[in-house]
C-alpha cells in the first residue's frame, strides 16, 4: 500500500508539472486539446527535409532565392500589367525566364499552381532526381515561409551529385503559397501541336558556343544596324566592341569580348567572362541582311581571380543566355527601324 500511495504522488506530481503553476485548470486542459487536435504548423504541415543554401556564395547550389517582399513586388507589377500567368517550376523550359526578374503570382491565381506546389511537395519528399533536377528546400525556410527550389543534379544511375545552380520555384506561407510563372505561350499552328520549338533564333553549338542567326529583311544601309548592336553589346553587356567594315560596306564584323566582371545576365553574385561575335552580311539583292552571332561564357559565383575556378554554364544558365541574347540583338535592330516586325523566330522586318 505504501509503495502504491508513493507511485500515486509521483504520478501526480509530473502530471502537475506539465502545466504552469498559473494556469488554471480548464485552461490548462483547453491549451492541451488546441494542441492536440488544431492543425500543426505550417512547419509540420509540409516537410522535415535537410536544407540548401541558395541565396549564397561559393556553393554549388547557389542560385536564386528571392525573399517574400521581393515576391509581392513582382506580383504587383504584374497585376498592373494584366498578365496572365501559368505554373513555370521547369528549370530547362525554352521560354526560362532570367533569374533575377522572374514573374510570381498566388497558387490560386496562376494556372496549375496548386498542381505545380503538390509536385514540387511531392519531389522534395521523395528526395531523388526528376529528368535531371533535384527539388529541395532552401535554408531560407522558417516558421513563417517555406522556400521549394528546383536543382540541377548530375546523375549516374541511381547515384547522383550534389544540388547545382537551384531555383527557388514555390514560396509557402500561412496565408497564401506562391509560385514562379510565366505568360502563356501562344497556341501552336494546325498540325503543330506536339511540336515545341523556342521563339528564338538561337542554338546551342556542340562545343556549348550559343549561336544566334537572323534574317533581316530591310533596303536601309548596313551600318546603322551594325553601330545598335554594337551600343547594345557596350552598354547592356558590358563588352568591349571592335568593329570592321569593307571598303564595300556589305560585311561588318563586331568581336566583343570582356574580362572578368560581374553577369548583368544571371542573378546578382554571379561573375562571368564572355566573348560575343557579331557579323552582319548584306545582299543586295534581296535586301536581307543577315546577321550571326557567336558566344562563349564562363561563370563563377565566386569573385576570384584565378580562372581555373570559371566553368561552363549550366543547362539552366544557358537557356537564359540564350534567350538574353537572342532578344538583345533583335531589339537593337528594332531601335533603327521605324517599322520592325518580327516574321518568325529567324526573320525580322525592318523598313
Amino acid at each position: 500500500m505504501r509503495k502504491l500511495a508513493c507511485c500515486a504522488r509521483v504520478l501526480s506530481r509530473r502530471r502537475h508539472d506539465t502545466v504552469p503553476a498559473a494556469w488554471p485548470r480548464p485552461l490548462a486542459i483547453l491549451s492541451f486539446v488546441a494542441a492536440t487536435l488544431i492543425a500543426p504548423p505550417l512547419a509540420a504541415q509540409t516537410m522535415a527535409l535537410a536544407r540548401v543554401p541558395v541565396d549564397c556564395e561559393g556553393k554549388p547550389s547557389c542560385g536564386d532565392d528571392p525573399k517574400l517582399r521581393a515576391v509581392l513586388k513582382r506580383h504587383k507589377a504584374v497585376m498592373l500589367a494584366g498578365t496572365p500567368l501559368e505554373a513555370n517550376i521547369n528549370l530547362n523550359r525554352c521560354d526560362a525566364m532570367r533569374a533575377d526578374t522572374p514573374d510570381w503570382g498566388p497558387a490560386d491565381a496562376v494556372a496549375g499552381g496548386h498542381a505545380a506546389i503538390e509536385q514540387l511537395k511531392a519531389e522534395a519528399r521523395l528526395g531523388v532526381p526528376t529528368d535531371g533536377t533535384l527539388t529541395v528546400e532552401t535554408t531560407a525556410s522558417s516558421t513563417k515561409e517555406r522556400h521549394l527550389a528546383r536543382c540541377s543534379v548530375t546523375q549516374i544511375g541511381e547515384a547522383f551529385g550534389p544540388p547545382r545552380d537551384c531555383v527557388t520555384m514555390a514560396i509557402l506561407t500561412r496565408d497564401k503559397d506562391w509560385v514562379r510563372g510565366s505568360e502563356p505561350p501562344p497556341p501552336p499552328e494546325p498540325g503543330d501541336e506536339d511540336f515545341l520549338m523556342c521563339p528564338t533564333a538561337g542554338h546551342f553549338r556542340q562545343g556549348g558556343a550559343i549561336q544566334i542567326d537572323y534574317d533581316v529583311k530591310s533596303p536601309g544601309p548596313l551600318l546603322p544596324m551594325a553601330k545598335a548592336i554594337q551600343r547594345a553589346l557596350e552598354t547592356k553587356l558590358g563588352l568591349s566592341v571592335e568593329m570592321e567594315q569593307e571598303r564595300n560596306a556589305d560585311y561588318v564584323s563586331l568581336v566583343a569580348a570582356s574580362g572578368m566582371h560581374n553577369s548583368k545576365v544571371l542573378a546578382t553574385g554571379w561573375r562571368e567572362i564572355m566573348d560575343f561575335d557579331v557579323f552582319l552580311e548584306s545582299d543586295e539583292d534581296t535586301q536581307v541582311v543577315s546577321v550571326s552571332g557567336r558566344s562563349h561564357l564562363l561563370v563563377c559565383r565566386q569573385a576570384v581571380s584565378d580562372m581555373s575556378s570559371y566553368h561552363g554554364l549550366s543547362d539552366a544558365q544557358r537557356a537564359i543566355y540564350l534567350r538574353y541574347l537572342d532578344t538583345l540583338v533583335a531589339e537593337s535592330i528594332a531601335t533603327i527601324c521605324p517599322r520592325f516586325r518580327r516574321i518568325d523566330d529567324k526573320t525580322l522586318s525592318c523598313h
